[in-house]
C-alpha cells in the first residue's frame, strides 16, 4: 500500500516511520521549505515515550529531560504543594521533530508542498494535488496538517473552534546555571484570585521553557509585536517573585511568542472513504491537559495497528475512530474543566489542586474496558 501523508509534524512523521517499518511505501508532504520546527515545548507521559522509543529504536536517546517533581506556589511565595511525579519528560517540539526526521528513510519527505485538493475516482481519492502543481498518487491519504487542517476542511467542512478565553505567552531561556537550579522540577505559580499563572520546566542541561497563562480579558490592546508581548508579560507578572521576573528578562525576543488557545468538539468520524485524519487535524484539546503530542503519537500507533489487523481499509479506519474517540472526548472535556477552574479559582467546586497534566491508564483488552483517563488531582493543604 502506498500512503500519502499531508503534513510533516509529529503525527505525520511518527505514522510514516511506523508504516515504513511495516513495509509500506510512504510519502510525507510538508508545506514548508524545511522541517516545521515551530512551537515551544511540552510534557510527555510514558504512554507517548513508549511509542517514541519503539519508533527510534533502543540505541536512540529520547530528546528532552526527565521531570520528576511538581512544585506549586502562590505568587507571594506561599507553598501549596511539593510532590514527586513519575514517567514524565519535557521536550522541545523542534528537538522531537528533528529526531523523528531521522526515523524515516531518505527522500521520504517532500517539501514546498502546500495541500490544494484531491483527485477522486468513483468517490475514492487517487491523488493529492499541491499548490505548486505537483501530484502524489496513493492508496491511503492521511491528513496530518495540524489544527487548521486543510484536509479536514475539505472532507468535513468548516470547523467551529471555541472562543479563546485563555491566552498563553511562551518563552525559552538558555542559562546553564539557572537550569541546574531547577533540579528536574516543574514549578508553577498561580494567582489565587484570578486566571493568571507562570510555570517553568527544564528541557535540557542548559535550557528551560516557561509559560504564562492568563485570562484573555486581561489583554490590553492587540499584542502584535514581540516587544508588545514582552512588555505585557512583565506587566502581568509584576507581583510575581523575582525569580519569575529574572526568567522573563533573560528571554530573547526571538524565543518569545503568544498562543491563542482553543479547541473544537470531537468529530463524528476521523475519515471519509480512504482519507483519514490524525493528530491535531483530528482533534484538539486545550493546553491545560498537555496531551497534544502524546495523542499524536498514540494516533499513529493505533492507526498502524488497525491497518495491520483488518483486511478491509474501511473497517480499519472505522476501528481507529472507535478506539480513539472516547479518550479524545475525555481530553477535550478535561481541558475545558481545567480551563474553567483556572478562570474562576474562587468558585472551584472541590478542595483540590489540579496539576495541568493528564495521562491514559491503559486497560488490558481482554478485560473489554475502554481506556480510562486519569487527571492528576491532589488535595490542597491550604484549602482543606
Amino acid at each position: 500500500m502506498k500512503i500519502v501523508i499531508i503534513g510533516g509534524g509529529v503525527a505525520g512523521l511518527a505514522f510514516g516511520s511506523i508504516m515504513q517499518k511495516k513495509g509500506h511505501e510512504v510519502s510525507i508532504n510538508e508545506r514548508g521549505k524545511n522541517i516545521p520546527l515551530g512551537g515551544n515545548a511540552f510534557m510527555m507521559h510514558e504512554d507517548g515515550q513508549k511509542i517514541l522509543r519503539s519508533i527510534l529504536g533502543k540505541k536512540n536517546n529520547l530528546p528532552g529531560r526527565e521531570v520528576n517533581r511538581f512544585v506549586f506556589n502562590r505568587p507571594n511565595g506561599e507553598s501549596l504543594m511539593n510532590t514527586p511525579m513519575e514517567s514524565w519528560r519535557c521536550m522541545k517540539r523542534s528537538d522531537l521533530i528533528s529526531t523523528l526526521v531521522t526515523a524515516v528513510k531518505k527522500n521520504t519527505i517532500k517539501y514546498d508542498r502546500a495541500f490544494s485538493h484531491f483527485l477522486f475516482d468513483s468517490g475514492i481519492a487517487v491523488a493529492a494535488v499541491f499548490e505548486n502543481g505537483e501530484v502524489e498518487t496513493g492508496d491511503l491519504f492521511v491528513g496530518a496538517d495540524g489544527c487548521h487542517s486543510a484536509v479536514r476542511q475539505l472532507i468535513f467542512g468548516d470547523t467551529h473552534f471555541s472562543t479563546t478565553e485563555v491566552k498563553e505567552i511562551l518563552g525559552t531561556v538558555k542559562d546553564k546555571e539557572l537550569v541546574s537550579s531547577l533540579n528536574n522540577t516543574f514549578t508553577k505559580f498561580q494567582d489565587k484570585e484570578k486566571g493568571l499563572s507562570f510555570g517553568f520546566i527544564p528541557v535540557s542541561e542548559d535550557e528551560m521553557v516557561w509559560f504564562s497563562q492568563f485570562d484573555a480579558k486581561m489583554e490590553k490592546g492587540p499584542l502584535v509585536s514581540k516587544e508588545s508581548i514582552m512588555s505585557f508579560a512583565k506587566e502581568l507578572l509584576i507581583d510575581f517573585p523575582e525569580k519569575v521576573k529574572n526568567i522573563v528578562d533573560k528571554t530573547s525576543l526571538q524565543d518569545f511568542y503568544l498562543w491563542n488557545t482553543k479547541d473544537f468538539d470531537p468529530l463524528t468520524s476521523f475519515h471519509s472513504a480512504n482519507i483519514v485524519l490524525v493528530g491535531d487535524s483530528a482533534h484538539v484539546s486545550l493546553p491545560f491537559t498537555s496531551a497534544g503530542t502524546t495523542n499524536a503519537l498514540i494516533d499513529a500507533d493505533v492507526l498502524s495497528n488497525c491497518l495491520e489487523n483488518n483486511l478491509f481499509l474501511s473497517e480499519a479506519l472505522r476501528q481507529f475512530y472507535e478506539e480513539r474517540i472516547e479518550s479524545v472526548r475525555q481530553h477535550v472535556n478535561a481541558g475545558r474543566k481545567l480551563k474553567n477552574e483556572f478562570l474562576h479559582p474562587n468558585t472551584k467546586s472541590s478542595n483540590s489542586i489540579s496539576i495541568p497534566l493528564i495521562k491514559d491508564a491503559v486497560i488490558k483488552k481482554e478485560e473489554k474496558q475502554k481506556d480510562k483517563l486519569e487527571i492528576l488531582y491532589f488535595t490542597d493543604p491550604i484549602c482543606s
